[in-house]
């Protein structure tokens, strides 16, 4: 890929995943070693997805069975700690590029637009924004869309002190031009590019926002292409993930009829259908009216692309897989074919996907070509991709990792993936084991925990009264949610009697490793907080004042118990809770009120609503109680529109 050429009748010689030797195979020394017959094949470099999310371990075989030797994805800590299994070939994955958690703005609904980023509110954040994410061993500083103008730029500052890229979608508020000047150095998608290149003929949408297609339907590609030579001029690079706006505005017929969705959960497709939904009423637009807009704007930001290849602005493949209908590994294909249809060569578009990716990261010494001290992540097919990208939808073969996978242990490992896709979650037993001493059982149980209307986790409780009149609250709660692996988390709380938090110890364990938390109260009056989080990042932070309630994200079934308490639970109240996101406490407000329901039996039944204000979402929780106390279920809506539920399953 150092040029468009073929190198026939050469072997390549493999050391601990990398490539010691190449040239004419009868000059290469193979006496002695394990000799694969590549006659009548072709070898290149492994494909890189540059922007995707990787959440699943499970996840890596639709990846390498198509190609894919190496992924850019947006972080979590659990991200960053799976990227160093997969670079020390703990299990066969592509190798991973983590960047930062979304670092965001604050919008007129006083949140985030993206659950799992961390809220910017003013500018003097950014340097210590900046310094976690690196010190923790993000690769990039990822900016969001709600970002002010002000906020950007301090990111950008802040992103060039410590040497790193700052990469964004594009804020609503800002052209791309001004972000660029601001410090970003990379584009995810083309959302907003119609800011300041619209139509003279088109009027200005009342409000811009990175799911409204209309504006991308109204471009001037006179001022796109004098933006493209901006871009280029300061090597501004661009993932414009077109097989993700294609897509999502697919038909619901097209889009179910894809094969590939039998290796997407039932519950991710209900999730993608309520999305798609979510979308449109952004847009303020029916669904049918946004999806019609979505595919012209498609087909407009092909043309955009056309124009970006033609001016020479640097260009990364990538697919923001699992969006809607959007399912990894297959996408990538699409969005090489996509780069064709807009003007490059074969060779064009798969440097886009290899040689490219790796100068985008500053390693074109270590990946991208097959070459001598190269990392042997490969890719082996029986047609010529030089002459027809699609070659690539045939694989024979690929090496990543020092792994080396045939056709059929490609194929074995997709079964294995859809296998798991049509059986229920297999999640571990969870069980409390009886200790004596001097405490004495209120109650105890073990829960369904449903999402989307699949089972996806149990949760296992015993709530004790300490000799005091405090209590014990012990949970066991194993979880498989939609986009995310399997979790085990065991938490023990000590409160005191009118349910005030002393202390709480909790340990998460997952395939990546473990996140251990502790919080203790000390007199005369603070909360102190330690957390390990599996990428092992250690962070202490402390909030001063009286006792508080937990949140609702560090107990399960606190809950029933303390509304079954009505008289330290008024039927409207709002108080303090303590908090802890990211490894740092927080006070949250906590409003608890009684739900007057319509579809409530209040003969039999109780409703109450819990609901707690953060900067990166917001938790509303529905408990069903019967009038004597007794626990009936609980719903909440997730912030990505999961409906999540716990059911009583009367065991005890």
């Amino acid at each position: 890929m150092d040029a468009e050429r073929e190198l026939p009748d050469n072997t390549l010689l493999l050391e601990n995943g990398i490539v010691r030797a190449l040239g004419p195979t009868r000059e290469v020394e193979t006496t002695g070693l394990r000799v694969i017959d590549g006659s009548g094949t072709y070898v290149m470099p492994g494909l890189a997805d540059m922007y995707t999310h990787y959440w699943d371990p499970v996840d890596c075989p639709l990846y390498l069975a198509n190609g894919i030797t190496v992924i850019r994805t947006v972080g979590t800590p659990f991200q960053l700690a799976m990227e160093r299994l997969a670079e020390r070939g703990e299990f066969p994955s592509p190798r991973m590029i983590t960047i930062s958690p979304p670092i965001d703005g604050v919008g007129p609904t006083g949140r985030t637009d993206m659950p799992r980023g961390a809220a910017m509110t003013g500018s003097e954040q950014a340097e210590a924004l900046v310094q976690r994410f690196v010190r923790g061993g993000y690769h990039q500083i990822k900016a969001f869309s709600l970002l002010s103008p002000e906020h950007l730029q301090a990111l950008g500052r802040a992103a060039a002190a410590a040497g790193v890229r700052l990469v964004a979608n594009c804020p609503n508020a800002m052209t791309f031009e001004e972000a660029v000047e601001s410090g970003v150095t990379c584009f995810e998608q083309l959302h907003n590019i119609a800011r300041g290149h619209l139509r003279k003929d088109a009027p200005e949408p009342p409000f811009w926002d990175r799911f409204d297609p209309v504006p991308g339907t109204r471009m001037d590609f006179a001022a796109i292409r004098r933006l493209a030579r901006f871009m280029r001029e300061r090597q501004t690079w661009n993932v414009p993930t077109l097989v993700f706006h294609q897509r999502g505005s697919q038909s619901p017929a097209g889009a179910k009829a894809d094969p590939a969705l039998k290796y997407v959960p039932p519950s991710s497709i209900k999730d993608w259908e309520s999305t798609l939904i979510r979308w449109a009423r952004r847009a303020r637009l029916g669904v049918d009216e946004w999806r019609a807009a979505a595919r012209e704007r498609a087909r407009a930001f092909l043309q955009v692309v056309a124009i970006f290849h033609e001016e020479g602005v640097p260009l990364l493949t990538g697919t923001d897989s699992l969006n809607p209908w959007n399912v990894q590994g297959g996408s990538l294909h699409q969005e090489l074919a996509n780069f064709v249809g807009a003007g490059m060569s074969p060779f064009a578009a798969l440097r886009c996907a290899t040689s490219e990716a790796a100068r985008f990261v500053g390693e074109s010494d270590r990946w991208g070509s097959v070459a001598v001290g190269t990392r042997a992540d490969l890719v082996v097919t029986r047609g010529n991709p030089l002459r027809d990208v699609g070659a690539l939808r045939d694989i024979e073969a690929v090496c990543v990792n020092g792994y080396y996978l045939t056709r059929g242990d490609l194929e074995d490992l997709l079964e294995q993936r859809a296998a798991l896709v049509a059986a229920p979650p297999r999640l571990p037993a969870v069980h409390l084991v009886r200790v004596s001493g001097e405490n004495v059982l209120v109650g105890q149980g073990t829960w369904i925990e449903r999402i989307v209307g699949a089972e996806a986790g149990r949760v296992a409780f015993r709530q004790s009264r300490l000799p005091d009149g405090g209590w014990l609250i012990e949970e066991r709660h194993a979880a498989a949610q939609p986009r995310r692996h399997v979790e085990r988390r065991n938490t023990r709380l000590v409160l005191d009697p009118d349910f005030k938090l002393r202390s709480c110890a909790y340990t998460v364990d997952s395939f990546a490793g473990s996140e251990v938390g502790q919080i203790t109260w000390s007199a005369p009056g603070e909360y102190s907080v330690h957390v390990k989080e599996v990428d092992g990042w250690e962070s202490r932070s402390s909030v001063v004042g009286d006792r508080m309630l937990p949140s609702e994200r560090l107990t399960v079934t606190l809950w029933p118990l303390l509304l079954a308490h009505r008289s330290r639970a008024p039927e409207h109240s709002v108080t303090p809770a303590l908090d802890v996101v990211a490894g740092s406490a927080a006070v949250r407000d906590m409003r608890l009120s009684v739900k007057d329901d319509a579809q409530s039996d209040r003969a039999t039944e109780v409703h109450w609503h819990l609901s707690v204000d953060r900067p990166t979402h917001a938790t509303g929780q529905l408990y069903r109680l019967t009038h004597d106390g007794s626990f009936l279920g609980m719903q909440e809506m997730m912030p990505l529109l999961w409906l999540r539920e716990l059911v009583p399953t009367g065991e005890a």
